[in-house]
């Protein structure tokens, strides 16, 4: 027998695997972003999951954290002017590309405590990625990190 809390359970884990396509793509991007700060070497940001699975974050994040991945996707546009213009100066792009990196961290933050257990945050950090472990406790090595359950206010 089918129950609702079944298909509650199922929706909650769609969704997280769609934070967790979203989330890879950020950091890819990142990586993208940092090279071209470092090297002026400008490789295209991807954005297909974004794209594909907003629907999903959508009713799964709070607005802040919603906002924090549009926010994010939204510099793509800026990334690409930054590679396209030659009269833009040195010191402005180098600017414009900061503050996107910065967009790429608040999004990464904001969905890594939801799609990243504290044990996978460690195997992240453990190969060499900086990411802040949440702070661990019983209930959230269960549940992969904070309860997907919980509702935007």
């Amino acid at each position: 027998m089918d129950t609702g809390a079944s298909r509650t359970s199922d929706s909650n884990n769609g969704h997280r695997n769609s934070a967790r396509a979203v989330f890879f793509e950020l950091d890819a991007d990142r990586l993208n972003i940092a090279v071209a700060l470092e090297y002026g070497a400008f490789t295209p940001l991807g954005r297909a999951s974004y794209e594909r699975l907003l629907p999903d974050l959508a009713s799964m994040l709070t607005v802040a954290e919603l906002q924090a991945v549009v926010l994010a996707y939204g510099g793509h546009a800026g990334y690409a002017q930054a590679e396209a213009d030659s009269t833009l100066p040195g010191s402005l792009r180098d600017q414009a590309l900061r503050a996107l990196l910065a967009a790429q961290d608040r999004a990464l933050d904001a969905l890594r405590p939801r799609v990243l257990s504290a044990a996978e945050q460690r195997a992240l950090q453990a190969a060499g990625r900086d990411a802040p472990v949440i702070p661990l406790t019983d209930e959230t090595e269960q549940l992969g990190g904070r309860q997907l359950e919980e509702t935007r206010p």
